[in-house]
């Protein structure tokens, strides 16, 4: 198949960089697929590290990558994050305070930099990440409805629906300085625009994803969480394989099983070895309560003035959790956001203390105010 070939030579120009590389190795189809290729072209890493989940999402990676590895003969290592504060604290300094996810991979990024407990540990000098390759592969946060706005000329329509989160419960718990008057105002139009400008080229709702969410929030992945590991790979950006992708056609790229069949085509030796069941969720309201107790003490200590926000910010999380609907139209209401608001407030307030601790980060060095690879 032309995509087995195309992936091969984003491989083949990928090599390792010295003795010690590794894979982070998910229960998924892009980190299993540049796995399997590496080691058919003889490039076997020294680990594959697979990172157990912060609740709500359950451990379902570990099994089919030390399944997949011990069919490989390879060396599996499976590490835990941080707890949660601890973890979306770093996240956020390592992402110089630009995304919002990622913090479940703290304890890998540590191993990869040489900075886990772990004496045989020493750190890696290369390593690999599948950013993009689920969205070219596959209709990823992509509906048949999408679609039709999309053909239909519809932006803003589509826009909105993309969004759709109310941002406006965040700002009532928020300190004045950090509140917009009305986002869902400005936002759908800013989106449409944008929809509107990709509309005309091949797979446009992949090619806006890639553009916005890939390129801003999934890149972070390689650039900063990794910034402690010296080469970081990114085999499903190669131009020829990118383009042959985004040039699928949509019955194509919306066939569930078009990643799974050209692996099993590619490797038919590890086809029956499963992947990672989706949207495994597991019970986290003991969690989120005790990470949510713990962000409130934190506020309170930094700056008393977040007392009078206290009531509401409650109110917000108990009611939050009472409806499903609500909880995927009012995302932004967690005691994470809060984490991360709070921290912008500290930047604001004691800039030098945030920036040395942003500059105890593996991998990170502060020039002139900014964080930089």
């Amino acid at each position: 198949m032309v995509t087995s070939t195309s992936f091969r030579a984003a491989i083949a120009r990928r090599p390792p960089t010295g003795e010690r590389c590794a894979v982070p190795l998910s229960g998924g189809r892009d980190s299993r697929h540049i796995l399997l290729e590496l080691v058919r072209q003889g490039f076997r890493p020294t680990e594959c590290i697979t990172s157990r989940e912060l609740p709500p999402r359950g451990n379902v990676d570990v099994a089919p990558a030390a399944e997949l590895c011990a069919r490989l003969g390879l060396n599996h290592v499976v590490v835990s994050p941080p707890r949660r504060f601890e973890a979306e604290t770093r996240r956020t300094w390592r992402t110089s305070y630009c995304c919002d996810e990622h913090e479940w991979m703290l304890g890998m990024a540590d191993r990869m930099a040489g900075r886990s407990n772990d004496p045989a540990a020493s750190g890696f000098s290369t390593s690999w990440d599948g950013i993009a390759g689920d969205t070219l592969s596959a209709p990823r946060l992509q509906k048949p409805e999408h679609l039709r706005l999309l053909q239909q000329g519809k932006f803003e329509a589509l826009a909105d629906e993309l969004l759709g989160r109310d941002a406006t419960p965040l700002m009532s718990v928020l300190p004045e300085r950090f509140r917009c008057a009305d986002a869902r105002a400005v936002l759908p139009v800013r989106l449409a625009r944008h929809l509107e400008a990709v509309s005309g080229g091949p797979n446009p709702l992949a090619m806006s994803n890639i553009y916005s969410r890939s390129r801003r929030e999934i890149a972070m992945m390689s650039t900063a969480m990794l910034a402690g590991v010296p080469t970081v790979y990114c085999p499903f950006l190669d131009h020829e394989l990118f383009d042959y992708l985004a040039g699928l056609p949509e019955e194509i790229r919306y066939d569930p099983g078009f990643h799974d069949d050209v692996i099993a085509r590619a490797y038919p030796e590890i086809a029956d070895v499963p992947y990672a069941p989706k949207n495994v969720t597991v019970r986290s309201a003991a969690h989120f309560a005790r990470f949510g107790a713990e962000v409130m003490l934190h506020l309170l200590s930094r700056n008393p003035s977040w007392l009078q926000l206290l009531p509401r910010t409650v109110w917000q999380w108990a009611t939050h959790g009472l409806s499903r609907d609500r909880r995927a139209r009012e995302r932004w209401l967690s005691p994470s956001r809060l984490l991360y608001f709070a921290q912008l407030a500290a930047l604001l307030d004691d800039c030098d203390h945030e920036l040395a601790m942003l500059a105890r980060e593996p991998g990170i060095d502060v020039v002139g105010g900014w964080a930089t690879e």
